[in-house]
C-alpha cells in the first residue's frame, strides 16, 4: 500500500513502516527492491545475518536453526544484525530452536484462525498525551540497554524499568485504550 502522505506513530513505539522518500530519484525502483525483500527469502537471511558460512552455518535446515561457524560469536562476528525488519519473517533463519520453523508455522495459523477484532479502530491519544510522552521517556532510557543486554545486573534494572513504566501512567494508558477500545468495539 502506497500513499502520498506520511502518517507518523502516536509515539515511538508506534510501529515500523516501510517507506520512500519523495527525495527518491526512482521510487518505484525502490518499492520493486523492497517486494524483493519481501518474496525472496535467500536476499532476506543475506541481509538480516550476513554471509552463510562466514556469519552463520546452518544448524537445521528444515527447521532454519542457524549457528555461529566455529570460532564466530555475536561479539567476533562482523556481521551481526538482529534488528532487521526485511522480509517476510516467517522464513527468517532463527538461532533458537525453541524458535523454529514448526513453531512459528503453527502460530501462524493460530493468528490467521483468530483476526483481530480491532481492525478500523485508532486509540484517540489527546487524553493521555502527557503520559504517553512519559512512557517514550522511559522507553528512552531503557531500551538501548535492554535490547543490547548490557546490563550486568538484569533482573534488578528490569524491575525498575516495569516501575518506571508504572509511574510514567503505562497502566492508565492502557485502561482508556482499553476502554475506548470496547465503545469501540460495541458500536460495530
Amino acid at each position: 500500500m502506497t500513499s502520498d502522505s506520511f502518517y507518523t506513530a502516536q509515539s515511538s513505539s508506534g510501529g515500523t513502516f516501510w517507506t520512500v522518500p519523495i527525495t527518491s530519484t526512482d521510487p518505484e525502483a525502490a518499492l520493486r527492491f523492497l517486494d524483493y525483500t519481501y518474496s525472496n527469502h535467500d536476499l532476506h537471511n543475506l541481509i538480516l545475518w550476513g554471509i552463510e558460512g562466514e556469519h552463520f552455518e546452518i544448524a537445521d535446515a528444515d527447521n532454519m536453526l542457524i549457528k555461529f561457524p566455529e570460532g564466530v560469536d555475536g561479539n567476533t562476528s562482523s556481521y551481526y544484525n538482529t534488528l532487521g525488519l526485511y522480509g517476510d519473517r516467517r522464513y527468517e533463519y532463527v538461532w533458537d530452536a525453541s524458535n523454529d520453523k514448526a513453531t512459528n508455522e503453527a502460530y501462524t495459523q493460530e493468528a490467521m484462525a483468530n483476526p483481530t477484532k480491532a481492525v478500523g479502530y485508532a486509540y484517540n491519544t489527546i487524553n493521555m498525551a502527557t503520559k504517553i510522552a512519559n512512557v517514550d521517556a522511559v522507553l528512552t532510557q531503557y531500551l538501548p540497554t535492554l535490547e543490547s543486554g548490557s546490563e550486568s545486573d538484569l533482573d534488578s534494572m528490569y524491575e525498575q524499568f516495569l516501575a518506571d513504566l508504572e509511574n510514567a501512567g503505562i497502566n492508565d494508558i492502557i485502561a482508556d485504550n482499553q476502554a475506548q477500545f470496547d465503545e469501540w468495539l460495541a458500536q460495530q
